[in-house]
């Protein structure tokens, strides 16, 4: 029996189709017997949601929002929740990074990835916490 079938979308990418019983968590509550449930229901395709950056700004003078969202979206694209900002060349009393730590937390218990810079990111708000 196989665990996984590949379909072809129209875009030429494939997506991997994973049973129920073998991807999901509540697959306790499916059926024993696989012919049972029908094909709408027996495959998902996961989706993974990253924590990331969001450009934003002038040429040369870049804004960062720190956002949810989809990871097969656009880097400006459409997000699920928009967690805090970072500004690279903020001066004087300008803020240069704010977060919201227990929402980021929520997103990672979740099972949202943070990409690389995000996650240097939280860890200097964590040291600004701390020495504040």
């Amino acid at each position: 029996m196989a665990i996984w079938r590949a379909t072809k979308s129209l875009q030429g990418f494939i997506f991997f189709h994973f049973p129920l019983q073998y991807a999901a968590p509540d697959a306790a509550r499916l059926p024993l017997d696989p012919a049972s449930i029908d094909d709408s229901v027996k495959y998902r395709v996961k989706t993974m949601v990253k924590i990331r950056l969001s450009r934003g700004g002038a040429k040369g003078r870049p804004f960062y929002h720190i956002v949810v969202a989809d990871e097969r979206k656009a880097r400006d694209g459409r997000n699920i929740e928009r967690v805090g900002f970072y500004n690279p060349i903020a001066s004087g009393k300008d803020v240069r990074l704010q977060l919201d730590a227990e929402r980021i937390q929520q997103w990672v218990s979740k099972g949202a990835q943070m990409t690389d810079k995000v996650r240097w990111l939280v860890k200097e708000a964590g040291k600004q916490a701390k020495a504040a």
